[in-house]
């Protein structure tokens, strides 16, 4: 349990991602429409991402690499660059939605806060919070941002609970709905399982969940002499490779910590939604956008539920761009093979998202906000295609997966 403990914090950056601004309204809106029979695919979708988490964690923890450095070392770069590309725009298309969920979330606690005042503030929390992390810094300067991230989460997990508790939902059906049931299956149950499962799997946590096996590898044969890796290097420049004795160390803590802090945390957050939905909102008719959905919660349950709303709102919305902003930075250094300083790297990244947002806030307003949630979703579903396969292969085959 002691040894347990010290690898606990990488599984809660992960998480963030499964519980994304995103999820939110997808999941009060099938709430509404399925009652509790969604909550099926909330379980199935998050058994698919651990899975797929748990490939990106084997292959970062035999080669000593992440996603992007794989793709840096053994593909042609043509292929590379492609690959490349379409994470970028998957991290950016995170971001976008991270600063659209933030700056909605401040709009609804503040409503003389302007959006598109709004989405300026967001570019300063994220980078002031970021200004605190590097990868390749001391472990024990990991861990305290590991620490302040899972702060975030516990704080969206007990804004969760207290919500849920409002609605006193029956026991019997909700568990019942995590059985497989025909609704989910035909006509637009079909279309909103498959959007769950789009959701739900982001793209760019592969790579940031490649990218957090690196520092307790490096500690364990730093600590025994055991590799040739030293303090004044980045493993971006060596290709640090670990030794069996780290890998047998480490890999099966690392697993079980990422294994059960996204399942338990991930599928309450993501079924309270639903719940919530099922028990207290079904009689008042579908939402149109997040404003009215956060009017239906006053209406359905009561005031203190839609001020709940927008802060576990605000703060997904926070989580989501500091990870997503990390995914960037590993991707663009794994390809280019260049440092670029954190801060500098990270600016650039939210600027770049930024512009897109505060274009939808300023011509489109409050109700172009849930739609281009939604148009981000359909991107990042596509992209996950392309980032996935990669690792499919390389976990596949020896000649990357041999010590």
């Amino acid at each position: 349990l002691a040894k347990f403990a010290r690898f606990f914090g990488p599984g809660m950056i992960i998480t963030v991602a499964y519980i994304d601004p995103d999820n939110f309204q997808t999941s009060f809106g099938d709430g509404q429409d399925f009652g509790y029979k969604m909550l099926f695919m909330v379980l199935f979708s998050l058994v698919v991402a651990i899975y797929l988490q748990y490939l990106c964690l084997k292959m970062a923890t035999v080669t000593g690499l992440n996603l992007a450095q794989m793709n840096h070392k053994y593909m042609p770069r043509w292929l590379e660059l492609i690959v490349y590309a379409i994470a970028e725009a998957c991290c950016i298309c995170t971001d976008i939605s991270a600063v659209i969920s933030t700056a909605f979330a401040w709009n609804l606690l503040i409503p003389k806060l302007p959006l598109d005042a709004a989405c300026v503030i967001t570019v300063f929390d994220t980078l002031l919070i970021l200004l605190f992390y590097s990868p390749t810094g001391t472990l024990r300067s990991i861990r305290y941002f590991e620490a302040f991230i899972g702060v975030l989460v516990s704080v969206i997990f007990i804004v969760t609970a207290i919500q849920l508790g409002q609605v006193h939902p029956p026991p019997g059906p909700v568990f019942k709905g995590f059985l497989p049931s025909r609704e989910i299956f035909v006509s637009q149950g079909l279309y909103s399982s498959a959007g769950m499962v789009g959701g739900m799997l982001m793209p760019h946590v592969l790579y940031v969940g490649s990218m957090l096996a690196q520092p307790r590898l490096l500690e364990y044969d730093t600590k025994y002499h055991i590799t040739t890796f030293r303090q004044d290097e980045s493993p971006i420049d060596i290709f640090y490779r670990p030794s069996l004795r780290a890998i047998k160390s480490t890999l099966r803590y690392a697993t079980w910590e990422m294994c059960l802090t996204i399942f338990c945390i991930g599928l309450f957050v993501n079924s309270a939604p639903e719940i919530i939905a099922g028990a207290a909102l079904t009689q008042y008719g579908d939402f149109t956008d997040l404003y009215s959905l956060s009017s239906l919660l006053q209406t359905g349950i009561n005031s203190l539920s839609a001020t709940l709303f927008a802060v576990g709102f605000l703060f997904s919305g926070v989580a989501a761009g500091i990870v997503s902003t990390m995914a960037g930075q590993a991707v663009v250094e794994g390809a280019f093979q260049i440092k670029i300083n954190p801060f500098a790297r990270r600016l650039i990244t939210r600027c770049i998202a930024i512009i897109p947002a505060l274009i939808v806030c300023v011509s489109v307003g409050e109700a172009g906000i849930t739609n281009a949630l939604t148009a981000v979703n359909y991107i990042l579903a596509i992209g996950l295609i392309f980032v996935l396969l990669p690792v499919v292969w390389y976990v596949t085959h020896d000649k990357y997966m041999s010590v």
